[in-house]
């Protein structure tokens, strides 16, 4: 594996502590900045304002708009838009990139988690997501329709999925199946080309409808450049945050075949990840009462 593919030597929480502190100044504006905006995107008026921006106006036609924000992170502002009116309602998301994300994986890729991954900004975040989201709905995995996106002002609008988080659903009946079926569908989508980088099961939806999983939050996904380091990162983003290690192993199972290198990748990011300790628990922690 070559040295650029492999993460920092340690688990880098010492390193991101250090960073945190010296840089605690900027952090603080950057991350009121972020509370503002998602506070901010959170208003029919601004709903408007954006579905305008994304050339998704004539949605508005003698529609009320209803807003509401969803998702705890700043990385991104997030809105679940429903337009009321004649006719059956019209559901959908709008995603804001906000600074706050581009600083949290500049910091993620240089002390230990998407450390195989590149550009950040917001507009190569929105970039990616509409993309990936294209790619993948082309060959058959499914995700939420991308219905505009608008990268130079951090902006994506994607029809709505209701359903329950898999990262909750691995904590009830049937438990096993999902993570067999997480690791089925990490495996088509790595055979397709696709890696995601932020593939976890928080960010993968069980269709209440159809009980599909349905992968989404793809902004750090790539479409092409596809190696042993970024797959085996993937597959071990996942088995780190697994609620239990017979759900981690199910999962890896279900993957199926790897190569020696992809193999060595995994053993190496998992161990690495698994190493952030108290910031991996508290990740899973998030989904336990869903």
């Amino acid at each position: 594996m070559r040295s650029s593919d492999r993460p920092p030597h340690g688990s880098g929480t010492a390193r991101l502590a250090v960073a945190a502190l010296a840089l605690s100044p900027v952090l603080g504006a950057v991350y009121v900045d972020a509370v503002v905006a998602r506070r901010r995107l959170a208003s029919p008026r601004a709903a408007r304002r954006a579905l305008v921006q994304l050339q998704l106006g004539d949605l508005l036609r003698g529609r009320t708009v209803e807003v509401r924000a969803i998702g705890g992170g700043t990385s991104n502002a997030v809105i679940a838009v429903q337009l009321v009116g004649d006719g059956p309602p019209i559901e959908l998301v709008v995603k804001q990139a906000l600074p706050l994300g581009t600083v949290m994986a500049w910091g993620a890729r240089h002390f230990g988690a998407n450390y195989v991954y590149a550009t950040a900004s917001r507009a190569a975040r929105i970039a990616r997501e509409a993309a990936a989201l294209r790619y993948l709905a082309d060959r058959g995995i499914a995700v939420p329709r991308c219905l505009a996106a608008d990268p130079q002002h951090g902006l994506i609008a994607t029809a709505w999925i209701d359903g329950v988080h898999a990262a909750t659903a691995l904590r009830t009946a049937g438990a096993s199946d999902r993570a067999r079926e997480i690791g089925g569908l990490l495996r088509q989508i790595h055979d397709l080309g696709v890696t995601l980088g932020d593939g976890h099961p928080g960010n993968m939806l069980v269709a209440r409808a159809t009980g599909q999983l349905v992968v989404f939050d793809l902004e750090f996904a790539e479409c092409t450049g596809s190696s042993p380091a970024r797959r085996g990162f993937d597959l071990a983003y996942a088995a780190a945050l697994m609620p239990g290690g017979e759900l981690r192993d199910a999962m890896v199972a279900a993957y199926g075949p790897r190569t020696r290198d992809e193999r060595d990748a995994f053993g190496i990011a998992e161990r690495h990840l698994r190493g952030f300790g108290w910031l991996i628990e508290r990740e899973r922690a998030r989904w336990a009462t869903g």
